[in-house]
């Protein structure tokens, strides 16, 4: 940090090189994502848990690895701000934009791998980010007093319209979100209640019967025997059902047309083979796992319709980057 003749200098001397470590760890976590995809196909059977940890993680670390190096390299290398504005020295070259254009600034906390972070998001008259910096540059306290000072000492009568409209934007992306996760939070209770009572059904109504083979064949993977069949009722309801077998009971089956079920004579959508099937035992996909997780995917949409409502009006939950208290104030206006 540098100050001369009212102009202060702010530098990232470590963002240069860390471009290329986060491009390094993409493209490393999506080979392991792609190892995890052929390790599956080759698999006779992978549960939830395995699919997750082998794939959706490595490829999820992947696209935040890629983003981490994508917002460095934006980054200014170089900051500088004096009576007259701000300069950024980045990639493309050389910026400036005086205090008249600038209407507001924000500061705002996260969690990079479990530490507690900070950046500074500086915006235009239009509400256009103009620059994000990282609290990794030198003297970021100074830098954020500094710029905040100049946009008070400015006035600018478009700072209060910029705040609403960045706290509507995000109530934009708030209510969808929430409408995604409350349809998935109901789909989930309703799969493991609908799960629940096929199984009550089973044991308490469960009849045998025949069912017509309709397929026998092998997954995709060229490993996993599986048979699809039919069974119907006295009353010509049908149900259908794929399902996977014993390699030994699949083997047997062969050239055979009809196989013995366990079904429900008045929903005989709900069945399964009386012997030789593979059945799921996942935690994850028993109903009380089922109602949890639905639970919190509840709690969480009514969290984010709250906070979209609140972002409507200009309000918003903020977590002091500083002192990790949580508030409600007005948008914007954390540190």
């Amino acid at each position: 940090m540098v100050s001369q003749q009212n102009q202060i200098i702010f530098t990232m001397p470590s963002a240069k090189g860390k471009v290329w470590l986060w491009v390094l760890a993409g493209f490393g976590l999506t080979i392991a994502s792609l190892i995890g995809v052929y390790l599956a196909m080759q698999a006779a059977v992978i549960d939830h848990l395995q699919f997750h940890l082998r794939i959706t993680f490595p490829m999820t670390m992947a696209i935040y690895a890629f983003i981490n190096a994508w917002y460095i390299f934006r980054s200014p290398w170089c900051l500088v701000v004096d009576d007259q504005g701000i300069g950024l020295l980045t990639r493309k070259g050389t910026f400036f934009q005086n205090w008249s254009a600038i209407g507001w600034s924000t500061v705002q906390g996260h969690h990079h791998f479990g530490k507690a972070r900070r950046h500074y998001d500086i915006f235009d008259n239009k509400g256009k980010r103009i620059v994000r910096v990282s609290d990794e540059i030198d003297n970021f306290d100074l830098l954020v007093d500094t710029v905040k000072a100049h946009i008070a000492q400015a006035g600018n009568p478009a700072t209060e319209q910029v705040q609403l409209n960045r706290a509507r934007r995000s109530a934009w992306v708030a209510f969808p979100t929430a409408l995604l996760l409350g349809a998935g939070s109901i789909f989930i209770a309703w799969d493991g209640w609908n799960n629940a009572r096929s199984e009550r059904l089973l044991t308490e109504r469960g009849q045998p019967g025949q069912a017509e083979i309709l397929r026998r064949f092998l997954a995709p993977d060229g490993r996993t025997p599986r048979l699809e069949y039919r069974i119907t009722n006295l009353q010509g309801q049908a149900g259908e059902r794929n399902a996977e077998l014993l390699r030994p009971v699949w083997d047997a089956l062969e050239g055979k047309t009809h196989v013995p079920v366990l079904f429900v004579p008045d929903e005989p959508s709900i069945n399964r083979l009386m012997f030789g099937e593979v059945l799921e035992n996942e935690i994850m996909m028993k109903p009380p796992a089922c109602y949890v997780m639905a639970g919190l995917g509840v709690l969480i949409t009514l969290f984010l319709l709250v906070y979209g409502v609140m972002n409507c009006y200009g309000w918003g939950i903020d977590l002091d980057s500083k002192t990790g208290k949580i508030s409600i104030k007005r948008f914007g206006e954390g540190t």
